[in-house]
């Protein structure tokens, strides 16, 4: 094996996978009072999610291989033990469908500090004159994983239940960290359940409600519109009167159960962010 090592890495730098998945972001001020149903988190006493060692991924890894064919395996594990031997302490292998994928980390989000930071110190390793790791991508969760427990009422199907033409959806709560610039671990895992969870009690409740999770944090939107029926998404379309009711139910645009004011630092008198029209995600 000794000699062949130029070969084996050469074959390592080449077993590479990018994966892209999709985000959402937003930015939310201090929360408030607020007036409209309850959506304050209702904590489970069992786990609302599987351990670190689950079958299925619901946080963001660094990819630093995917290997293929016949020589995946003895390819694989050379390249874990040069991981490992170069300070990629947590590194680990995971079999994907027909491939074999050299993984490492969990993190929230791509954007995360910590996860940008360690993918630029993976890129930067060298063997020989070789980096193995050069192309090593950050891969987003796994799709099933990321439709939630209740993937019917994912906001992903809601064509399926309203129609091909529905276009937009009112978004009325979203859960995240309590910081989302410096989430605490379990957080983001929570914020899934809770969603999931708002989602589920407002269908029982006659609402045609949907989740959806973004990297930093997960909503709750309801109702869905076509472009006839609301307008253009900066004219929400008040003579539409399904969605004036969907307004008049669920005013405000909550976080975690908490009105958030919109306005200045320190602005007392800053206005509770209104409920708003979002687009449906297409993928």
């Amino acid at each position: 094996m000794a000699n062949n090592r130029g070969t084996d890495l050469k074959k390592i730098s080449a077993q590479f996978l990018p994966l892209f998945g999709l985000c959402a972001a937003a930015i939310f001020s201090s929360p408030s009072a607020h007036a409209q149903p309850d959506f304050a988190p209702r904590r489970p006493e069992a786990p609302a999610r599987p351990e670190p060692d689950a079958p299925r991924r619901a946080h963001w890894v660094i990819v630093l291989a995917t290997f293929r064919g016949e020589e995946q395996r003895p390819l694989a594990g050379d390249a874990l033990a040069l991981a490992l031997k170069r300070g990629v302490a947590d590194a680990y292998l995971e079999p994907r469908g027909p491939a074999v994928m050299l993984a490492t980390g969990r993190f929230d989000s791509p954007s995360q500090r910590e996860a940008q930071a360690e993918l630029a110190r993976i890129r930067a390793i060298e063997v020989d004159g070789v980096r193995p790791f050069a192309y090593a991508v950050l891969a987003p969760p796994d799709q099933e994983t990321a439709m939630g427990s209740k993937p019917q009422y994912n906001l992903l199907r809601a064509r399926e239940t309203a129609g091909d033409d529905v276009r937009f959806t009112l978004q009325v709560v979203a859960y995240g960290p309590a910081d989302l610039n410096n989430p605490k671990p379990g957080e983001r895992e929570q914020a899934r359940a809770d969603a999931e969870q708002a989602a589920a009690i407002l269908r029982k409740e006659g609402e045609l409600a949907f989740y959806y999770h973004g990297p930093n944090f997960s909503m709750v939107t309801i109702g869905a519109w076509t472009d006839e029926a609301m307008g253009k998404l900066d004219d929400p379309g008040d003579d539409d009167p399904t969605l004036l009711a969907a307004r008049k139910n669920f005013p405000y645009n909550l976080y975690n159960g908490q009105g958030v004011r919109v306005g200045k630092p320190g602005q007392k008198d800053a206005p509770l962010q209104r409920s708003r029209l979002v687009r449906i995600p297409t993928e």
